[in-house]
């Protein structure tokens, strides 16, 4: 009997008989909701955001899809600057197989909460993101924000901004391809990067040779990798590279 229900289902699954879950592709366009797409979605989903301003943030409740701005030129903006709060939130046990791609993020001064990214015990990917030029001069703080899990970030374009760029604790953190630079005439008052406790890997593009007391790195009980990395701080009593405390650091050349 076990021999023919295994034919059985050979020959079902031949016929394309059988029940089996399919990834699916959403299409979001101006004046549809992503995050209608997002709860609607299953894991394995992708969903296509077509050219606009969405003003939303996002919440994907533990499922590991892609949000996928369609044009690579970051012509799709999240839109967080009449709300204090982040524009990706990953809080439910997402993975890094959680991914947002070919986004533009628009932050303002609506508090030190609308932020880029926020991630608590989760996972996230971002791939080909961006900055609002005219966008994050306004309020203090860092853009990321990750409390243990994993932050992937690959190709960040961060132009004139005033706001610092990481903050994390006992996380594991790789921000790569990164062009990013102060306004001049800023005052940060915080590290750039600062993290507490598992794993940071930096490379690409710092500059903050117009801002004044702007710190590059503070790192504590921690491992740090540096590869490929041009940073170029200047400006206040205050500026300087790194301070770290209890920590491993490689630098690799680019």
């Amino acid at each position: 009997m076990a021999s023919l229900r295994t034919l059985l289902w050979t020959v079902l699954c031949l016929l394309g008989l059988t029940s089996v879950a399919r990834a699916t592709d959403w299409n979001v366009y101006p004046g549809q909701s992503i995050q209608s797409a997002i709860n609607q979605a299953q894991s394995g989903d992708r969903i296509f955001v077509h050219p606009g301003t969405y003003p939303t943030g996002l919440r994907f409740f533990g499922k590991q899809i892609e949000v996928i701005g369609v044009s690579p030129s970051l012509t799709t903006i999240l839109d967080v600057s009449s709300f204090n709060l982040p524009a990706l939130t990953a809080d439910s046990g997402e993975t890094l197989a959680t991914k947002v791609r070919n986004i533009k993020f628009r932050l303002g001064g609506a508090g030190n909460d609308a932020i880029i990214a926020r991630v608590v015990n989760s996972g996230l990917t971002l791939e080909n993101i961006g900055v609002d030029e005219a966008s994050a001069i306004f309020a203090p703080g860092h853009m990321f924000r990750v409390q243990g899990g994993q932050l992937s970030l690959n190709g960040f374009s961060a132009p004139n901004v005033r706001r610092a760029l990481l903050d994390a604790s006992n996380a594991q953190v790789s921000l790569l391809g990164l062009s990013y630079s102060l306004v001049a005439g800023s005052t940060s008052g915080l590290p750039l990067l600062q993290q507490n406790g598992g794993t940071l890997t930096v490379g690409g593009s710092i500059t903050a040779s117009g801002a004044t007391n702007a710190w590059l790195l503070s790192a504590t009980s921690m491992s740090l990798n540096v590869s490929g990395l041009t940073a170029v701080m200047a400006g206040g009593s205050q500026t300087g590279v790194i301070t770290a405390q209890s920590c491993s650091i490689n630098i690799q050349s680019s």
